[in-house]
């Protein structure tokens, strides 16, 4: 008998744009795929930039081929995603 889910395929890995014009953080939207059966989200956050859009996010490593990790001192606006994250801020839908 198959089992109906299966841990060992792709996740979906999730993360909040930060939008720095608004303040804010966009809701968790999907920016990649990692090979790994389940993602947590009881990691420390962090911020990660895909191209030149920075994203913050709970979930633990493995991050995303296409994602970056950067701290607060190397990217002086993580620090601010950081604490909006932190605040909960969610940027309001336009």
């Amino acid at each position: 008998m198959a089992a109906a889910c299966d841990d060992s395929g792709p996740s979906v890995y999730t993360a909040r744009a930060y939008q720095a014009a608004d303040a804010c953080l966009d809701a968790y939207t999907p920016i990649g795929l990692v090979d790994v059966g389940a993602l947590s989200a009881l990691c420390a956050p962090t911020c990660l930039m895909i191209a030149d859009s920075l994203y913050v996010s709970t979930l633990c490593p493995p991050y995303p081929a296409e994602a970056t990790a950067v701290s607060a001192s190397a990217a002086p606006s993580c620090g601010d995603a950081l604490a909006l994250l932190k605040a909960d801020t969610t940027c309001k839908e336009k």
